[in-house]
C-alpha cells in the first residue's frame, strides 16, 4: 500500500505485493527492495522536490537505493534503531524473524549505531504463526525483552510493522524502553516538516 500527501509518501510493501503477507527471509527483503523503489520511482518521477519517503517496512528495502539516485528518504527500521541510540544510550533488538538478523545487523551499520548495540533477540515459534497469534507474539516477545536488558541493553526495538501492537502493549509494560519503529518514523517526519 502506499499513501501520498503533499509531503509524504508512505510505502508498505507488504500490502502491496500478493507474494508475501510478511517479510521473513533475505528473499522476501530483495523481493521488497525491488517492488518499493520501482513503485516509489512510479509514484514520485524524480527525486527533485519530491515529497519524503517512508518505507514501513523494518528491513528498510529499497532505501539506500532510493536515497542513492536523490530521493528524501527513512525506513521505519533506521528510524527506530537511531532513535533507541539517542542520548548514547545502549540498544538490542527484539524480534520474530530469524532469517532476518544478519540484514537487521547490517541496517544497524547503515544507521551508524553499530556501537551501542548490544545484539538481536529472537522468539522461538515461527514468525507467521506468531503474526496470527497477538497474545503469544506479545509473550515471546516479552521474554525477549527481558533478554535484551539483561544483556545490557537500555532500549529495545521491536523490529518489524506488523508488531506494531505489542510494541504498544510492551511500551506500557516497559516505559521508556521500549521503541516502536512506526512511531519513530512519524517523529523522523514531524523533525523533516520543521526543519
Amino acid at each position: 500500500m502506499s499513501e501520498q500527501s503533499p509531503d509524504v509518501v508512505l510505502v508498505n510493501p507488504n500490502t502491496d505485493r500478493a507474494t508475501t503477507a510478511m517479510i521473513t527471509g533475505p528473499e522476501a527483503l530483495a523481493d521488497a527492495t525491488r517492488h518499493v523503489v520501482a513503485l516509489v520511482q512510479d509514484l514520485v518521477h524524480a527525486p527533485e522536490g519530491a515529497p519524503m519517503v517512508v518505507v514501513a517496512a523494518f528491513g528498510d528495502p529499497g532505501v539506500p537505493e532510493l536515497r542513492d539516485a536523490g530521493y528524501r528518504v527513512t525506513g521505519i527500521g533506521e528510524a527506530a534503531l537511531q532513535a533507541a541510540a539517542a542520548g548514547g544510550r545502549r540498544f538490542a533488538l527484539a524480534t520474530t524473524t530469524p532469517d532476518l538478523a544478519e540484514a537487521i545487523c547490517g541496517l544497524v551499520d547503515r544507521a551508524g549505531v553499530a556501537d551501542l548495540f548490544t545484539g538481536v533477540e529472537l522468539t522461538t515459534t515461527d514468525p507467521l504463526m506468531l503474526a496470527e497469534d497477538p497474545e503469544a507474539c506479545r509473550e515471546e516477545l516479552d521474554a525477549v525483552v527481558w533478554r535484551c536488558l539483561a544483556a545490557g541493553a537500555q532500549r529495545v526495538v521491536i523490529g518489524g510493522g506488523p508488531l506494531s501492537d505489542a510494541a504498544a502493549d510492551l511500551a506500557g509494560r516497559y516505559p521508556d524502553v521500549i521503541v516502536e519503529p512506526l512511531t519513530a518514523a512519524a517523529a523522523v517526519l514531524a523533525y523533516s516538516r520543521h526543519s
